[in-house]
């Protein structure tokens, strides 16, 4: 799959409510997954984080409508491929 939206490295959620891995706005959809657990002490003068870090694609809702639609060609063409006998 291409990927037409910004990735990132994100931090959000707390310890006992991990962020969704699907969410879509008013303008934006986003894409969230590699949910990791985060516990960091405090540190001198910076506080401590204690949430979850994940990666992040965001996309605009015609971008998103794209991927989906380049996802649903590709695996109907798999479909089809599998059912002449290939791979």
């Amino acid at each position: 799959m291409s990927c037409y939206g910004i990735t990132r490295k994100s931090r959000g959620g707390t310890p006992d409510k991990k962020p969704l891995a699907f969410e879509s706005g008013k303008t934006t959809v986003f894409i969230r997954s590699n949910f990791v657990a985060i516990d960091e002490p405090d540190a001198d003068a910076r506080a401590g984080f204690k949430g979850w870090e994940y990666d992040e694609i965001a996309y605009t809702h015609p971008m998103y409508t794209e991927v989906l639609r380049n996802e649903n060609r590709d695996l109907k063409l798999a479909i089809a491929e599998l059912a002449e006998g290939g791979v």
